[in-house]
């Protein structure tokens, strides 16, 4: 076989082997000890397929629809900051990868590139990771550049109120954001801003918006219910085992 990669531990694998071992371990590990980064693998793991048989299955559907969209998989790539580290042209090529298949990327606001340029890149539907760092008027100004864009949709962050505290990082004494090479109109005007978000900022959000909008970071029902009483379009709940 001509291929390079076949399976995915073999990327894994090659990756581990290019990047820094700083890098490496920033995309690969979780907040604190990385709890929650195992038992969300443990949680997986538990899932089983029950495949019926003597079904006709030569002819499948797979498509499903997402605020508004029809999309040919219920699959999104999710995004991750700080793609430049890992390539130059990371969160262009991310975009590029998901274009075959025609399914939703999902854009991190702590991109190496404008929301234009990667927007440019893209041949299938995009939606827009919010944070908000820092005051109205920066994210209004961003949001604008969002929709000009041709962005489908916008979730705001409303987990990481603070940055969490990364053990690996901490044992190499690496701090990523700081190497990382932020677009000029993502870089944060004010990281703090963040910590007094509130439900009236949401409301704000879905004024300033003639696109869908969601939270991303729901971790209860509670506030689940209340997202859905807010009149949130699209709820992303959050395994809380990354930043």
């Amino acid at each position: 076989m001509s291929e390079r990669f076949m399976t995915l531990p073999e990327i894994e694998h090659a990756a581990k082997n290019a990047l820094p071992p700083q890098v490496w371990d920033f995309g690969a590990g979780g907040a604190e000890t990385e709890k929650s980064l195992q038992r969300n693998r443990r949680a997986l793991d538990r899932l089983a397929l029950r495949p019926r048989v003597l079904v006709d299955v030569s002819q499948m559907d797979l498509s499903t629809t997402f605020a508004g969209l029809r999309l040919p998989v219920p699959v999104a790539l999710a995004p991750m900051g700080g793609l430049v580290l890992f390539h130059p042209q990371g969160d262009c090529e991310m975009v590029r990868g998901t274009s075959p298949s025609g399914t939703l990327a999902v854009v991190s606001g702590v991109t190496g590139w404008s929301v234009e340029e990667v927007a440019k890149e893209a041949a299938g539907p995009l939606l827009f990771q919010l944070y908000h760092f820092g005051p109205r008027t920066w994210v209004q100004e961003l949001l604008g550049h969002v929709e000009a864009s041709g962005y489908h949709a916008v979730c705001l962050t409303v987990d990481l109120a603070v940055y969490g505290r990364r053990e690996r990082d901490i044992m190499r004494r690496y701090d990523p954001r700081s190497a990382m090479d932020v677009a000029p109109h993502h870089r944060p005007k004010e990281e703090s801003y963040s910590e007094r978000l509130t439900w009236d900022d949401v409301a704000w959000l879905q004024e300033i918006l003639s696109i869908p909008f969601g939270l991303k970071g729901i971790m209860t029902a509670e506030d689940a219910r209340l997202a859905v009483e807010a009149g949130v379009e699209i709820i992303w709940v959050s395994n809380h085992g990354g930043r």
